[in-house]
């Protein structure tokens, strides 16, 4: 849960194919409920700038290209400042500025059918510094404008994948953590981690009762969202900007709603988490020193008392 005050807000400009936003808002990006690899609801919200436009073609293909930068609160103190914060009734000054840490985003998504769609996307988390001048150039290839400004931030890039067939829909993304093209088969040395997700919804009749199941898993490496400099670790106010475990974990996730016309609308829902130990390093295993586990089960009713409110009772 959020333990601290938030507060949220923006502007946004809208039209057919073009959407700007502004503000202190969150942001998700991807096809998951419980929580996406790169960006999801669990971390707090943040100040950003958000670009989407989207093309349609006469075939029904559509391409939709996202653009974002924003500022995360690194909770690193900038002591280099903390003569301008003397106050001599204080004995002790534990108010310090923070390093600044920011991250830039883009991604483009490929609807090749109504049925079909894959997005790939590059993420940067930086800090110390104001946004290099290649990072605010929405097309640039941020891979190689990273190489070519020092090798200093912490790169993410991934792509996901949404299919709808048969009354169900299938998901799946994957990570890729500092990528080093020249050391992928390089076993001792290759700086590349992983994370990976699966998910798949049905819907289907049992006892002539329309049900809704849906299965979400994920497997992520120690080094996933960690870097070789603390200010640049993927994290806002102490929150993993991407999936709510942090790195080394595996997590399943599976949830039997029951469907009706009805106010009262029942599920199950099944949880089981393993927590390891993330740790930025080449030669950290994954699970290598288990934490602990979380086994949940709940049952939940949801109530719908008007058009845009419901109660809800959970029983775990």
């Amino acid at each position: 849960g959020i333990d601290f005050d938030e507060a949220q807000g923006g502007l946004g400009i809208l039209s057919k194919n073009f959407k700007l936003n502004f503000g202190k808002i969150k942001s998700s990006l991807g096809p998951f409920h419980r929580g996406n690899l790169s960006l999801s609801l669990k971390t707090p919200s943040f100040p950003q700038v958000k670009i989407n436009y989207k093309q349609n073609y006469n075939n029904g293909k559509i391409i939709n290209f996202t653009y974002f930068i924003g500022d995360l609160i690194s909770e690193i103190p900038d002591s280099s400042l903390s003569t301008a914060y003397i106050n001599q009734d204080l004995e002790i000054n534990s108010r310090f500025p923070l390093i600044k840490r920011g991250i830039v985003h883009h991604r483009i998504d490929f609807h090749l059918s109504k049925n079909f769609r894959i997005g790939f996307y590059e993420q940067l988390i930086y800090g110390a510094r104001q946004a290099p001048w290649q990072y605010l150039i929405p097309i640039n290839f941020y891979w190689s404008a990273q190489h070519s400004t020092g090798d200093f931030d912490n790169l993410q890039m991934g792509f996901d994948i949404d299919w709808i067939h048969h009354k169900g829909r299938t998901n799946f993304a994957f990570l890729m953590d500092e990528w080093a093209p020249f050391k992928t088969f390089d076993s001792e040395n290759h700086h590349n981690w992983f994370a990976v997700q699966f998910g798949h919804s049905q819907i289907f009749d049992f006892i002539q009762q329309p049900l809704y199941f849906r299965f979400e898993s994920a497997i992520i490496a120690p080094q996933i969202y960690e870097h070789k400099f603390p200010i640049n670790q993927a994290f806002n106010q102490g929150y993993p900007i991407g999936y709510w475990t942090k790195g080394d974990a595996a997590d399943f996730w599976i949830v039997l709603t029951w469907l009706n016309n009805n106010k009262l609308s029942p599920r199950i829902q099944l949880e089981y988490t393993i927590l390891g130990e993330p740790m930025y390093g080449v030669n950290r295993r994954f699970l290598q020193n288990k934490k602990s586990m979380i086994a949940k089960s709940s049952l939940i009713f949801d109530y719908k008392l008007q058009l845009y409110s419901q109660l809800e009772l959970r029983l775990s």
